[in-house]
């Protein structure tokens, strides 16, 4: 799992040059923690959902270079198997980037936000 993240991520910085290499991992590990604080109890990344986890990741991090470089970014960039792209005209901004890696792990992660109230009549 972390082979392919790092493989993501470093095609990302490399072709997009907006974060400094020095940020690479800590950044990583950043997203990574975010989204595994929000795991429900049990699940492991490693073993239930390695490739979305990995993915999702990837879009956190895209989302937070987005962020920190606030210009212009990557049309596309492929690791290994797997290609990630915008067409041309698309724009994707931090907040839409961030929504899609968390709409990946949704069955992994806990409900946040959520509650059932009782109304008396």
């Amino acid at each position: 799992m972390t082979e392919d993240m790092t493989a993501l991520v470093g095609t990302y910085l490399s072709i997009n040059g907006s974060v400094d290499e020095a940020l690479e991992t800590p950044l990583r590990t950043a997203c990574e923690q975010a989204l595994l604080s929000r795991l429900k109890p049990g699940v492991n990344p490693e073993t239930d959902c390695p490739e979305v986890f990995a993915l999702a990741v990837a879009l956190l991090m895209l989302a937070e270079a987005d962020t920190v470089q606030a210009g212009g970014s990557a049309a596309s960039f492929t690791a290994g198997s797997l290609t990630i792209s915008r067409s041309a005209g698309e724009t994707d901004d931090s907040a839409s980037l961030r929504a899609r890696a968390y709409t990946l792990l949704r069955p992994y992660l806990t409900d946040e936000g959520f509650a059932f109230r009782s109304v008396r009549a």
